[in-house]
Parts: C-alpha cells; sequence; structure tokens
C-alpha cells in the first residue's frame, strides 16, 4: 500500500475496495475472505488439513481400543438439557 492508500498498482483503495465487496453476497464475500487469507500464509491450510488427519486418526484409534467412549446423542442431551 503506498501513502495514498493505494494497493499495488490499483486504482482503488482498499476502505474503496472493503465497501465494494461488502456489496457482495455472504458466499461471494466468504470466497473473497477465503482466497485473501490464503495469501498471508498459503501453507496454513495444508498445515490445518494434516493436522485434522491426525485428529480423525487419533480418535477413530480410541474408538477402536474402547468403544465404550464413545456416548449415544441421546444419553448426551439428557445428561445435559442446557
Amino acid at each position: 500500500m503506498d501513502a495514498g492508500g493505494k494497493i499495488g498498482g490499483m486504482q482503488r483503495s482498499a476502505p474503496t475496495l472493503l465497501d465494494e465487496a461488502k456489496k457482495l453476497s455472504v458466499a461471494e464475500r466468504a470466497m473473497v475472505a477465503e482466497k485473501l487469507l490464503e495469501t498471508l500464509d498459503p501453507g496454513a491450510e495444508v498445515e490445518i488439513e494434516a493436522a485434522w488427519a491426525a485428529e480423525a486418526v487419533a480418535r477413530a484409534e480410541e474408538v477402536e481400543a474402547d468403544p465404550s467412549v464413545l456416548i449415544s446423542w441421546a444419553r448426551r442431551s439428557a445428561a445435559d438439557p442446557g
């Protein structure tokens, strides 16, 4: 961003772009936000996916080792009504 608030060689300032982005649909804003976040740390998504995969494996192994760790939704809801 230069001293005039312009981004690179773009003709619009960041505040103007933000105002325009706010006019997009929810789905379009989510897509724009996701793409912008990817530019901040492109490797983060890979790390997050790897962490979730490791968590899924750990949970599956826990259930295989001791199926009693599973609690039905009905039992859980009855135990904690609020």
